[in-house]
């Protein structure tokens, strides 16, 4: 047996030079060593303070507090030992973290985005929806976007949900990011989940979850991922399902952010639009068949006057011609009002709208009524009734047109793809089903 001791003395200390040659370290391990505090710098930026407990070639087991947490080889940044008096690191702590769950980040499935928007419910029972851009022991900081940015006590707060749907964990394609620091200088990278007044749930970039306690929480603030500084806009994982502009047809009371552009195809009829503001829309589009084509221009303005109310007017034109019959140019003008209410996941809306053109008649008046709502994280229902009360002109008298869709988009990144099926019924005659279809990028 003491021949024996030897050879597996060397076999284990091998193992070890091994495993450490892999990761920078500051110091000299010796596991088993009580007094010893490691520092553990993961390549997520998270920052751990606690004691490497065992090993192997893939993995090191690591004491967290009250906690145990097991890190991949090729998770860890770099390691700083330091000797001191503690029997067990961070013991004196009142932190109370609990690990919830550790997710493997290649299989939890993806097209998830990172959505920093949360609801903010108030002891009053009043409800609100934004960026969560800074939280400490004091007051947290709410950004509407539109509404502006709105703080509150921490007494005042009841709870905060994220509102977004289930994060990705992946740390480069993402342009922000929640830094979560603790009173000993620990620091978190990652999204919080949920406050209920006392105690934090936050995800880590790997997808693990841990809890604090507010009283033991420095700050928690969002910023920047540099990271993705430099990357172009289009390969930032940003959220382009948000804003629907209409429903399939009528335009709803959403405009698009600023800087943000759509391009919207039917085939024949394409458009472009462009966010001048994160209120103002402006756009342009096309409309071509073989006997006549049209162009068209837009001007919308929206404003959010609550988180669940929204509303907008817009005026659009259209330039007519036929390349047949003399090439007749006939144009029109609308105008309308849109209303929503909910949010761009779940809303229902209602527009109005009045049209005139320059071939002698009285005008119409359009009515739309829709809704969206989300059904999953890629694929969201619309249903959708236009009607239109046509004034006579030298073509025709006044009659009624009606218009009713549904169907279902897919909704992945950047992309939305829209398909469903329109009933019509132009000016009182009988219905007929037509398929419709329309893809939109936004960039």
């Amino acid at each position: 047996m003491k021949n024996l001791k030897h050879p597996l003395v060397i076999f284990l200390l091998f193992c070890c030079s091994s495993v450490f040659s892999q990761i920078p370290i500051k110091g000299e391990i010796r596991l088993g060593d009580t007094t010893q505090i490691h520092t553990v710098t993961t390549i997520r930026g998270d920052i751990f303070t606690g004691r490497v407990l065992e090993f192997d070639e893939n993995e090191i087991t690591f004491i967290y507090g009250k906690n145990t947490l097991v890190f991949g080889v090729d998770e860890i940044k770099l390691i700083e030992v330091k000797d001191g008096t503690q029997t067990t690191p961070n013991s004196d702590s009142t932190i109370d973290t609990v690990l919830v769950e550790r997710l493997n980040p290649n299989t939890t499935g993806g097209g998830y985005l990172w959505r920093f928007e949360y609801k903010v419910r108030i002891n009053n029972g009043k409800e609100y929806i934004g960026k969560l851009k800074e939280l400490n022991q004091n007051f947290l900081l709410l950004d509407n976007g539109k509404n502006g940015q709105k703080t509150f006590t921490v007494r005042e707060v009841r709870e905060i949900i994220h509102f977004g749907r289930n994060p990705l964990p992946n740390p480069t394609l993402f342009p922000e990011y929640h830094r979560l620091t603790t009173k000993d200088r620990n620091s978190f990278i990652g999204i919080l989940l949920e406050f209920d007044g006392h105690e934090i749930t936050f995800m880590l970039k790997s997808g693990s979850e841990l809890k604090f306690k507010l009283n033991e929480v420095t700050q928690l603030i969002l910023e920047e991922n540099i990271e993705t500084k430099w990357l172009p806009k289009s390969k930032l994982l940003t959220d382009y399902s948000k804003n629907q502009q209409r429903v399939f047809w009528a335009p709803s009371a959403f405009t698009l952010e600023k800087g943000t552009n759509e391009f919207r195809t039917m085939v024949l009829f394409n458009t472009i639009d462009h966010g001048l503001t994160d209120n103002i829309t402006i756009g342009t589009g096309l409309f071509s068949v073989l006997v006549a084509s049209a162009f068209t221009g837009k001007v919308k303005l929206g404003v959010s006057l609550t988180d669940h109310l929204h509303v907008a007017v817009g005026a659009q034109g259209l330039v007519a011609f036929s390349t047949f019959d003399g090439g007749d140019v006939a144009t029109l003008g609308l105008i309308y009002g849109s209303i929503a209410v909910g949010t761009t996941d779940n809303f229902v809306n209602i527009s109005l709208g009045r049209g005139n053109d320059n071939q002698g008649g009285s005008g119409s008046t359009g009515l739309g009524v829709g809704t969206r709502f989300r059904m999953g994280e890629n694929l969201q229902f619309f249903l959708e009734y236009m009607q239109f009360q046509e004034g006579s002109n030298q073509y025709y008298s006044g009659d009624k047109t009606s218009f009713g869709n549904l169907g279902f988009s897919w909704i992945k990144y950047q992309h939305q793809l829209d398909v469903g099926l329109m009933v019509s019924s132009f000016y009182n005659e009988d219905a007929i089903g037509l398929p419709i279809f329309a893809y939109s990028y936004k960039f």
